[in-house]
């Protein structure tokens, strides 16, 4: 399990409860996205192994997981997120891209 996958699933629960959720509707919730979020991660840890760095592909897993985490209630992650997005695409921001979304992947 990933750092940012397992803080999620920290909060997950809280958050669902706070939406009026049952324990059973939580628990489902959590194990689903828990899957999703390491999926995700296990993808964009792949690319960053890539010789060269696929940033197309690389902004539809952050878009997915920005939405995963969204609906956990994890907007720390989200807003980190938001900002790699933002640095994607700005060649002169490799190196502190490639800080960014390797911290994901721990």
């Amino acid at each position: 399990m990933y750092q940012l996958t397992a803080k999620t699933v920290e909060t997950a629960g809280d958050f669902y409860r706070m939406q009026g959720l049952s324990e059973e509707q939580i628990s489902l919730l959590v194990s689903l996205g828990e899957q999703n979020l390491d999926s995700e991660l296990e993808k964009l840890d792949g690319l960053l192994k890539q010789s060269e760095l696929q940033r197309e592909e690389i902004d539809t897993i952050l878009h997915a997981l920005k939405g995963l985490l969204t609906n956990m209630g994890n907007v720390q992650a989200v807003a980190y997120i938001t900002e790699i997005r933002h640095r994607l695409f700005r060649r002169d921001e490799h190196r502190a891209l490639l800080r960014m979304l390797n911290y994901l992947c721990q």
